[in-house]
């Protein structure tokens, strides 16, 4: 069999952010049973952000024809269905560690003391999928890594519209729109001064 090509491909996006293009985006090769939580939060953290991004975005998916692993649970043969990726979003496949993951979990999850599976170590219990799947996607840090990735996929496709330039942008409308208040209270103001001079005149 013809060796699968890693070398990274490399395009810059428009907030100069490298992202990387590889068939090598399979999380299982960071996150590893063996490892700790706290050692699977260190190889996280020194992601770069295109990394990131390629995992999020562009994470490995196995061909059509490919042909997974089977494990003997709840009576019988099981094995990963590949329909499962359609029917959650965030469902990656490792096919390094036939395991699934979340992958917005298994990227921004940075609680080091804790493992759970789909975060910081595969999924593989096929019978239990369902239930899983569901227990998962009703947790909280479930909800705040699927926030905290569409904002961090955001700042990489549209930098013009991610969270610190619509701060800084809403700062910048506070700043005009104090600034005419006191125009305006000053205008009254010296109105009115004018106003009490023409009394006293009188």
């Amino acid at each position: 069999a013809m060796p699968r090509d890693h070398t990274p491909k490399q395009r810059i996006c428009s907030n100069g952010v490298t992202l990387l293009q590889t068939t090598a985006n399979d999380i299982g090769r960071l996150i590893d049973d063996n490892l700790s939580p706290s050692e699977v939060t260190q190889a996280i953290g020194r992601l770069l952000p295109g990394e990131k991004y390629a995992f999020l975005k562009h994470h490995a998916v196995p061909s059509q024809s490919h042909v997974y692993p089977k494990r003997y649970l709840g009576g019988r043969n099981r094995s990963f269905q590949r329909s499962w990726l359609s029917e959650h979003p965030w469902m990656v496949y490792s096919e390094v560690l036939d395991g699934a993951f979340c992958i917005a979990c298994a990227i921004f999850y940075t609680n080091p003391e804790h493992k759970h599976q789909l975060v910081n170590n595969p999924f593989r219990k096929w019978h239990k999928r369902s239930e899983k799947c569901k227990s998962h996607e009703q947790s909280q840090y479930h909800q705040e890594a699927m926030q905290l990735a569409d904002a961090f996929i955001m700042s990489v496709e549209k930098p013009d519209t991610s969270l610190p330039v619509l701060i800084n942008t809403r700062k910048a409308d506070n700043i005009h729109r104090n600034r005419s208040i006191l125009k305006t209270v000053a205008d009254a103001i010296l109105y009115c001064a004018k106003q009490a001079v023409r009394c006293c005149a009188w």
